[in-house]
């Protein structure tokens, strides 16, 4: 059986879950877009809805996505500090690009 499993999750995020041991195997493509399309995206779609800060943030997550991506060593205290206990870190920390 396969399953496309598609959302905001990062690999490391997705390897550290509990029940990640339980897959047969796992492949990973990140979907991106540049930055000024983002932005052009979210005036178009959502006009007035964000903060001035909040397009920022959105493109600072997906720069971030795009580090983890080529490099799974790249700022992992992003979605390590403060995350649920039960979390596998150690099964990709030790990962270099």
């Amino acid at each position: 059986m396969d399953l496309l499993l598609s959302g905001n999750s990062p690999l490391g995020e997705v390897l550290a879950a509990p029940s990640a041991p339980l897959l047969n195997g796992i492949a990973v493509c990140l979907i991106d877009v540049a930055d000024k399309d983002r932005r052009d995206r979210l005036a178009t779609r959502d006009g007035g809805r964000w903060e001035q800060a909040a397009p920022d943030a959105f493109c600072g997550w997906a720069a971030w996505r795009r580090g983890h991506a080529r490099d799974p060593s790249f700022r992992p205290d992003v979605i390590i500090n403060g995350s649920w206990p039960e979390m596998a870190w150690h099964r990709w920390t030790t990962w270099t690009a």
